[in-house]
C-alpha cells in the first residue's frame, strides 16, 4: 500500500437521492471510502435549498478520482463535483 492517504470532497444537492446514489457508486467502485458528511443549513424553511458534504479518503497520496468515476458527473446523471 502507498504511504499516506489522498482526501476528496464532493458537495451534493440534497433533492435528488437516486442521483447521490450513482455519484456515491461510482466513487466506491473507484475505491474512496466515505470518510464523513455534513449538511450547510442555509435555511430550516426549504431544506431542498442545502447541500450534502461528503468527504472521501483512498490510501496513497495525491490521488484523485479516475476518469470513470468523474464520466458519471460529466454524463449529468450527478451534480458536478466541487473540487
Amino acid at each position: 500500500m502507498a504511504d499516506g492517504w489522498s482526501y476528496y470532497t464532493w458537495v451534493a444537492k440534497v433533492p435528488n437521492v437516486n442521483r447521490l446514489g450513482a455519484g456515491l457508486n461510482a466513487l466506491g467502485a473507484d475505491g474512496w471510502e466515505l470518510v464523513t458528511s455534513m449538511s450547510t443549513v442555509k435555511s430550516w424553511l426549504n431544506v431542498t435549498g442545502n447541500d450534502i458534504v461528503l468527504i472521501f479518503k483512498k490510501p496513497g497520496a495525491d490521488l484523485a478520482p479516475s476518469a470513470e468515476a468523474l464520466n458519471v458527473f460529466s454524463l449529468g446523471q450527478v451534480d458536478p463535483p466541487t473540487w
